[in-house]
């Protein structure tokens, strides 16, 4: 069985704490209520496993659940727990997020915990994503 067709020197990829440069581009888009940025980050092969969803596929499909989001709120973001790899153009992104939704029409702050999982592709001069997985911690 062959697990990698190329040397692997002792130290490399190393696992980096904080947010990854893509996750700070999405945390960034997401506060910001950017789509335009957003959508730059999602294109026809990206899949996203989101809260509420079992899977979404394809920029388009994404991005109306954003528009769909920021008509309705705005967003503010905590990241905790996170780190990341990178193996270029490869960037594997993990940890916790805070969204708190805060209603344009008035009423209580949504907060939703979850737990995060990404893989992002550079792109030119932003970051895709390949895969976007977020889910609810059981506890």
């Amino acid at each position: 069985m062959v697990l990698c067709s190329h040397p692997v020197s002792a130290g490399e990829p190393q696992v980096h704490d904080g947010e990854s440069a893509p996750a700070r581009a999405w945390h960034a888009a997401m506060e910001h209520g950017d789509l335009a940025a957003l959508a730059a980050m999602h294109d026809a092969h990206t899949i996203a496993y989101s809260p509420g969803s079992v899977e979404v596929k394809g920029g388009q499909a994404i991005m109306a659940g954003y528009a769909d989001l920021f008509a309705h709120f705005t967003v503010a973001v905590k990241v905790e727990d996170a780190h990341w790899i990178e193996v270029p153009p490869l960037v594997v992104s993990w940890g916790l997020t805070t969204l708190t939704l805060h209603p344009k029409n008035g009423g209580a702050d949504v907060v939703s915990h979850t737990r995060f999982t990404d893989a992002a592709l550079a792109d030119g001069d932003h970051w895709r994503y390949v895969v976007d997985h977020a889910s609810k911690p059981t506890k």
